[in-house]
């Protein structure tokens, strides 16, 4: 009885562990997600109502650049 006991908190640790990991994982690819609707959102409707160079740079393609960057 003992022993089932031990395996039975090992395995709660365990999926606890696991758990963790998957929210971890989760709020990740909710981020990232979000970093790239903003890119597209900024490229598609915000960069077009620039007409300065460098409003337009900053709108599309150094944003472009830094969303992998900010990826990971």
């Amino acid at each position: 009885m003992n022993s089932h006991n031990a395996t039975s908190n090992r395995i709660d640790a365990d999926q606890r562990r696991r758990h963790k990991v998957e929210v971890r994982l989760f709020k990740q690819t909710l981020f990232q997600n979000a970093i790239f609707i903003y890119a597209v959102t900024s490229y598609f409707c915000v960069c077009p109502l620039f007409h300065n160079k460098w409003a337009k740079y900053f709108t599309s393609t150094f944003l472009w650049e830094l969303t992998p960057a900010l990826d990971g």
